[in-house]
């Protein structure tokens, strides 16, 4: 079945059937012709026919000059070619731009989520946390403060049954300092939450469920 995409080919077939589409225009076309079978046999029937206008005899159409074509067919079939391919611009770049909208759209989700690190314009330390079960997506913000370290954690994904978590930051030691607990819900997750140790030292910092198996994790780059 032709397409609409393919109607957009047909005059740039033709051409191509006479010999006369050059390039880039013969290559894309030759790149549609490798994925669309419609157009392959189009291909064909119009190169038959052109190679058949080869073998016409001129001198038994009639007597005299042979008869000639409308002295606008030329300018006809240029300007419908030129239309076709005017078409076939403004239908990519609106595809183009629809694509470039959807990705927008995808980084306006992920600022939502994840965005807005803190208020009050502090600068944070983004850790962004592996999870060990599917399905669950969760970002870090670390921040100096005067007791230790302040940790803004989002979160999204996690069991909905009740169950508590708790958080944890390490130092270069390995010891393990608790920030506090939060319960899993069913609504996506933005706590804040303190740990006694200084966000200078801070290497590491994750989370455990209640049977103290990690399903967060993730690690500072050193500085």
């Amino acid at each position: 079945m032709t397409t609409e995409a393919c109607r957009d080919w047909r005059g740039d077939l033709g051409l191509e059937a006479i010999g006369a589409l050059e390039e880039p225009a013969r290559t894309a076309l030759l790149a549609h012709l490798d994925g669309c079978s419609d157009c392959r046999a189009a291909r064909a029937e119009l190169s038959t026919a052109a190679a058949a206008l080869d073998l016409a005899d001129v001198s038994r159409i009639g007597e005299g000059e042979p008869p000639s074509p409308p002295n606008e067919l030329a300018d006809r079939i240029l300007g419908r070619l030129q239309w076709e391919r005017t078409v076939r611009r403004h239908r990519r770049r609106r595809a183009i731009a629809a694509a470039v909208v959807g990705v927008a759209a995808a980084v306006l989700v992920a600022v939502m989520l994840f965005g807005g690190a803190s208020g009050g314009g502090e600068h944070g330390t983004i850790v962004a946390l592996r999870a060990v079960d599917r399905g669950v997506h969760a970002q870090a913000v670390l921040f100096h403060d005067p007791s230790g370290t302040r940790v803004r954690l989002k979160v999204d994904g996690l069991k909905v049954d009740g169950d508590w978590y708790w958080l944890w930051v390490t130092g270069a030691n390995g010891k393990r300092i608790p920030a506090g607990t939060f319960a899993a819900s069913r609504a996506r997750e933005d706590v804040t939450m303190t740990a006694a140790l200084p966000l200078a030292r801070t290497r590491r910092v994750w989370i455990t469920d209640a049977q103290d198996r990690v399903v967060l994790d993730g690690y500072l780059r050193p500085t």
